[in-house]
């Protein structure tokens, strides 16, 4: 699928995103070092999730939907609902105080 899109969009976002991050998703997603190390607490493994954690959860989820749901309207030809995907990716942007982490 993503050298579809990137036939269609161009360029290499996809690609890069997987190449880029797809072992950090998984390791933090799949029971990774990475999660498990989160939730270890002075010697104790329990959930440690505060409600910045939950929200920035959350607003992730919108982004990668949104995301594929830009992928998925491209191949398609449905221009009109690329670019409202794109379009909210940007009010999401916009939304990210300065000088936090995106």
């Amino acid at each position: 699928m993503v050298a579809a899109v990137e036939r269609v969009q161009g360029g290499r976002f996809y690609s890069d995103l997987l190449t880029n991050v797809w072992d950090a998703f998984c390791s933090y997603n799949h029971g990774g070092l990475r999660a498990a190390s989160n939730q270890v607490i002075e010697g104790a493994v329990q959930p440690r999730v505060d409600e910045a954690m939950m929200c920035e959860v959350v607003r992730f989820s919108r982004i990668m939907q949104l995301l594929t749901a830009n992928a998925c309207a491209m191949v398609c030809d449905r221009e009109e609902d690329a670019r409202a995907c794109s379009a909210r990716l940007q009010q999401l942007q916009a939304e990210v105080p300065r000088g936090a982490a995106n």
